[in-house]
Parts: structure tokens; sequence; C-alpha cells
């Protein structure tokens, strides 16, 4: 294992561990002291021996057989339904009828577990519409991890003990701020019903998430304390943040971010990931550059990965002036990239790239 991962990672994870106030350290405490034990140790198995440890050998391997990038996770809608009509989703516009059978649901996770991807992250729709389904795929996969986003309306508690006897399902709970805040665009009564989906998860002793869609209205209540403080209380484990992005031709395009609040997003979360006890991600951006999961609003790929671009003898500075103005997304989206598979290498090219037309010269040695 010591050889799957940077020695640098084992030394922050243990200095983590020998500082209580480190947030890490209050994380992982809060975890091992109300988390149901035996459900805590499946899921440990499938996230770490199925996708750590196996997933990354198998990953690394089909890498150089197939000459392509792997994805560590798979999204999948086991349905278009939804019971829910929020503004700006999808899912009310477009109908109720596509869906995939239990079976191209097994096929598409044998498929994924033989390349090495071991985790499945299951959208909609609405996915516990097909919840039986779901459960079926995770008793029958064992070595692989799955997350459902939900909109809590179909939580209940034999759904609750389902999950625990697995351990190797997790759910993601819509709520955005708020109750008034929450049901202006979900509709009113949906965020008692995302509390109370909470608080039945905490009773038995789950790990689950939120996630956060922030518009141009609700981000000072989703970024506020009060909202945090309480997502802890309600022994929410993590938090995936998304930017509302209107579809359908009656959509509020009021609501989408304006550019400066998509920046304070960006400069907000990074800072909260320090004294926050919530694992917290940006969604947006990082789906658009097809490398590792974090914050990766241009330019921060130079700060929240900078030990993973230092491995590789570049320096911030060096980076930094790299990129300039130039979109990074535009440019690894580029179809003479878009055959290359490992991060490293494309980021490589990029910095090749970009060498022939502004004068900058990569370091000596890469």
């Amino acid at each position: 294992m010591g050889d799957d991962f940077p020695a640098k990672n084992f030394d922050a994870w243990r200095a983590a561990v020998k500082d209580p106030e480190n947030v890490w350290n209050r994380f992982a405490m809060s975890v091992l002291n109300e988390c149901d034990r035996d459900y805590l140790k499946k899921m440990l198995l499938a996230l770490g021996l199925g996708a750590g440890i196996n997933g990354t050998k198998a990953v690394r391997a089909n890498r150089e057989k197939y000459h392509c990038n792997i994805p560590f996770l798979i999204l999948l809608d086991p349905t278009s339904a939804c019971n829910m009509n929020c503004k700006g989703c999808w899912s009310a516009e477009y109908g109720h009828k596509s869906s995939l059978s239990l079976d191209e649901m097994r096929s598409i996770v044998s498929q994924g577990t033989e390349l090495g991807t071991h985790i499945y992250m299951l959208t909609g729709g609405e996915p516990l519409i097909r919840k039986d389904d779901i459960l079926t795929l995770c008793r029958e996969n064992p070595n692989c991890m799955f997350l459902a986003y939900t909109n809590a309306t179909l939580v209940d508690e034999k759904f609750c003990e389902d999950m625990k006897e697995l351990g190797n399902l997790t759910l993601a709970v819509s709520i955005e701020g708020d109750e008034r805040s929450n049901d202006l665009r979900r509709g009113e009564g949906a965020y008692a019903k995302s509390i109370e989906a909470l608080d039945m998860l905490k009773k038995h002793g789950l790990i689950y998430g939120i996630s956060v869609c922030y518009t141009s209205q609700n981000i000072p209540v989703v970024t506020g304390d009060e909202f945090l403080d309480l997502m802890v209380e309600k022994g929410v484990r993590f938090a995936f943040y998304f930017n509302y992005m209107p579809v359908g031709k009656n959509a509020d395009v009021s609501l989408l971010p304006k550019p400066d609040q998509r920046e304070l997003m960006y400069k907000w979360l990074r800072k909260a990931i320090s004294f926050v006890p919530l694992s917290l991600v940006s969604i947006n951006e990082a789906q658009q550059l097809g490398i590792p999961y974090g914050n990766l609003f241009k330019g921060g790929l130079l700060t929240n990965w900078k030990n993973w671009i230092l491995s590789k003898a570049y320096s911030v500075a060096e980076i930094n002036q790299l990129l300039g103005t130039n979109n990074l997304a535009d440019i690894l989206n580029d179809d003479f990239l878009a055959g290359r598979g490992d991060a490293y290498n494309r980021l490589m090219e990029v910095c090749r790239r970009y060498s022939l037309t502004s004068g900058w010269t990569p370091p000596s040695g890469t």
C-alpha cells in the first residue's frame, strides 16, 4: 500500500492524528464515536480495500493497457423520474419515462469494477424511486461504494435499516440553507422532509452528507455559520456544493450565480475546509476538468493540488505564469488531448503547448 500513495500523504495523516484540534482529527473522531461500527467497517472495506487499494491498482494497470483514462467513479441515473418539481431542474421539464433496468445497472457496475472503478454515484431524477434495485446492487457488490443523491422524501426507517445492514451505501440529502431559502426553490415542506431524513440517518448511526445547490439568492445562507453548525449537529459528514444551472424553457435564470458570486464561493470553500469538520467539495469545475475532485475554479488547481503539481517539479509561480488568462478547461478538453489518460500527462502537455506561444520555458527534467 505504501507504494500506491505518496509518502507525504501518510506524513500529513500522522500529523493530523497527533493534533486533537486538527479539523480532520475532529472529523474522524466524530465518525468513530457516532457511527455504527459494523456499518463503518463495511464502508471502510468498500472504500479502503475495494476502491482505495484494489481499485487503484486496477485503474493504473488499465490506463497503461488501454491507453486512456479510467474514471475513479461513475455517475448513473437509475431513473429520470422524480416526485418533486424544483425550479430549474431538468427532470420535471423532460418527462419521467427514461430508466435503466436492474440488469443494465448490473452491467455498468460489472464493467466498471473490471476496469477498477469501485465508486458509483446515483443521480436522477430521484434515485430512491428505484431503492429496491439500488439495495440489490449494493448487496451484490460489497466491494463497491454507492452514493445516492436524494430529495429525502423516500427515506424511511426500513431503508435506514437496510443501509446499515449493507454498509456500502451513503446518501447526499438535498438541502439549501434554512426553510425559507430551501423551500423557495424546492417547494413547501421540502426542508422539513430533509431535516427529518437527516435525523433518521443519524439515529441509525449512518454516514451521510448533503447536496447544496447554491443560487444568486441563497449564498449568504448556505455559507453561514448557523447552517453549517446545524448540519454538523445533524451528523452530516460531507457536503457537495453545486451552482444552480437553469434548464428548460421556463427556468428562472435570475437564480444563476453571477461571476463574482462564483468567485466568492470558490474562496469561501477553500477557507471553510480548514475549520469546518465536514468534507466540503465543489463539483462543477472539477467535472469539467476531468482531474481529481476539488475546487478547480480558474487557478484553484494551483493551490488545492499544489503538492501534486510540485511533486512533478513545477513551482506554483511557474504554473501561475503558465496559465495566465487561458481557460484551462477549454485546453484540457481540446481534441488533441482527449485521448490522453493520465491527468498529469495532460497538464504537462498543456505546459509544453503554452511554452510555444508564450516564451515560457518548462523546468528542466520534465
